[in-house]
């Protein structure tokens, strides 16, 4: 098959993906009900072979919604990321701030379009907590990119299966442009996309399922080479003010597994309506 039919392919998928139904800068794992709530994540990754990072090695978001209109909310984030070495000969550690997401999220019957931006402020100065961020939150990872400006675009529709289980399903575009001050020489552009299974009960929801993302502006590589997979599994209160959760992700291909084994997250969303 040549690069053109399978980069047709993806942005037909993509499409599809859009018109019949949310996977953007908004996590997958955080409560997303209500147009009033601020979250915070703490995702702690285990790194391959890796014995010497210490604890506070993580990467946190903080974010937040607020009401724009009876259908349109804005949303915000602020990412940082912090790694750590902590042995009998080293122990040192560097943080950094990431990228900024602003943008909004527009809800209609049980379809949810978001777009936005993230604006180019992390600091190109920081390697290492970077690196660190792009492989712990890979489905954000141009949070950690410097000298990148990100715009987000997603669709996330779902299917009732019975009272309490649903399918869940969305993608769109990333587009990566280069700012002035350096990073990548190219304008990139990714397609991102999730499927995941939900169980609704009374007080507690379960979520399993898996994320992707797939690179389209490189012409010499095949869909394996062109895209990362993970798998993940949460659970979280779904009623109250103070909405607790928890996750794990898994990846799934051997270009990420090769510096990850896994990442364990915990949030908290407290909803303001």
């Amino acid at each position: 098959m040549s690069q053109f039919v399978i980069k047709a392919a993806l942005l037909a998928a993509c499409a599809i993906t859009c018109i019949e139904t949310g996977l953007s800068a908004q996590s997958l794992w955080t409560d997303q009900s209500g147009d009033r709530a601020i979250s915070v994540e703490f995702l702690k990754p285990e790194f391959e072979g890796d014995a010497d990072t210490d604890f506070l090695t993580s990467t946190i978001v903080l974010g937040g919604r607020f009401p724009i209109s009876p259908t349109i909310a804005g949303e915000a984030e602020l990412p940082f990321s912090r790694y750590g070495i902590d042995n009998e000969f080293v122990d040192r550690s560097d943080a950094a701030v990431g990228n900024p997401y602003l943008g909004v999220r527009i809800r209609s019957r049980s379809v949810v379009s978001r777009i936005g931006i993230r604006l180019p402020i992390a600091p190109d100065d920081k390697p290492t907590p970077l690196s660190a961020g792009r492989l712990t939150d890979y489905d954000r990872f141009e949070a950690f990119l410097p000298n990148v400006l990100a715009v987000n675009a997603s669709v996330t529709g779902q299917t009732r299966l019975s009272d309490q289980a649903i399918l869940q399903f969305g993608g769109g575009p990333v587009l990566l442009v280069p700012t002035e001050d350096g990073g990548s020489d190219d304008t990139e552009v990714y397609a991102q996309y999730f499927l995941l299974g939900v169980f609704a009960g009374r007080t507690v929801a379960v979520k399993a399922g898996f994320t992707g993302r797939a690179i389209l502006t490189e012409s010499d590589l095949d869909f394996g080479e062109r895209s990362i997979h993970q798998f993940g599994l949460g659970a979280a209160l779904n009623n109250g003010t103070l909405r607790p959760g928890l996750h794990v992700r898994i990846p799934l291909d051997e270009d990420l597994r090769d510096s990850i084994d896994y990442v364990a997250g915990i949030n908290l969303t407290v909803i303001l309506d």
